[in-house]
């Protein structure tokens, strides 16, 4: 992740450090961790080999990933999905522009960090992903998005995060 003193890995982190993430307005900007947890324990993880010099994304099957357009050079957003949801030649939206997944695959490992931002979500290997959250101002407005041509209108991106990780964390 890239942070305000350079790249960091994930069990790098602590509260208060600031990692690059997208801006409410469309820009890429800096949010504050909250925590940084690690659970000890096997987990699931969805690992996306990207065509470009990244190399690869790993992340939890329930993180939501912001789609877009491999077709044009924009930022052009189609969709979210879960990454379990994920597929090849599905395009994941950047920092600047998209990245093509080229195989997907289901891993299982021992051991897994949660990092919770203030905006609720990180470029991870500078691919735009959510995070845990725990701002309840930005869960409003998830309503908006039965149009799928709303999902990238920024004013609420953020909200649309937060309400995914509220509905995924609720207990029954």
């Amino acid at each position: 992740m890239d942070t305000t003193t350079g790249p960091a890995s994930i069990g790098d982190l602590k509260a208060g450090d600031s990692v690059l993430t997208l801006g409410d307005d469309g820009k890429d900007k800096y949010t504050k961790v909250v925590d940084v947890t690690y659970i000890p324990a096997y987990f699931r993880f969805i690992k996306m080999q990207l065509e470009d010099e990244r190399g690869s994304l790993t992340v939890t099957p329930n993180h939501l990933m912001l789609l877009c357009s491999t077709e044009d050079a924009g930022n052009s957003t189609s969709s979210m999905k879960d990454a379990s949801e994920v597929r090849p030649t599905d395009g994941l939206l950047l920092s600047a522009g998209c990245v093509r997944v080229q195989a997907v695959e289901e891993i299982h490992e021992f051991g897994k960090h949660s990092l919770t931002t203030e905006s609720c979500t990180v470029y991870a290997n500078g691919v735009l992903t959510s995070t845990s959250c725990e701002n309840a101002q930005m869960i409003k407005k998830f309503e908006d998005f039965r149009d799928v041509s709303q999902v990238y209108r920024p004013e609420f991106f953020e909200e649309f995060f937060n309400e995914h990780h509220r509905l995924q964390n609720m207990t029954v």
